[in-house]
């Protein structure tokens, strides 16, 4: 069966992508996630492979378990993908990037996101004791509607 990829056009053989064990497994892997992790995990897998190479399946299904096996908090690592992958990409298009080999940088944008979830504090909003109205007329009434209240 064969598809066109929705960015570049190309048509790929799908069949001869699953004649791989890997190629399988790292499908499977991302069937079962969510799309809200497996759209920020597919992008952060491609910072691993240069502009003129492809990466292997059995590479991409190795980093991908090695990524969800970082942090058990699917929404949190999912944020952290994100974040990590569009930071990276600005990199890229300033040029002198080198494909990543690690996830060193992926830990450290995990740990701020922790940092950040675990500083959020929430501040009441100030209420005035008077109300503001938008014309003096109306002041004027509200002022003898709360005289004739008492």
């Amino acid at each position: 069966m064969r598809i066109k990829c929705p960015s570049c056009f190309a048509e790929f053989d799908l069949l001869s992508a699953l004649d791989s064990e890997a190629g399988r497994s790292l499908m499977g892997l991302l069937a079962k996630l969510e799309p809200y992790l497996s759209r920020p995990l597919v992008a952060y897998l491609s910072l691993f492979r240069s502009a003129s190479r492809a990466l292997s399946w059995d590479r991409a299904l190795k980093l991908a378990e090695e990524v969800l096996a970082l942090e058990s908090d699917k929404a949190r690592l999912s944020t952290a993908l994100a974040k990590a992958v569009e930071i990276l990409r600005d990199k890229q298009a300033a040029g002198g990037w080198k494909p990543m080999n690690n996830h060193n940088y992926l830990k450290r944008v995990l740990e701020g996101v922790s940092a950040q979830a675990e500083t959020v504090v929430i501040t009441p909003l100030k209420q005035d004791s008077k109300p503001v109205y938008k014309s003096k007329t109306a002041a004027a009434l509200m002022s003898l509607e709360g005289l004739k209240r008492g």
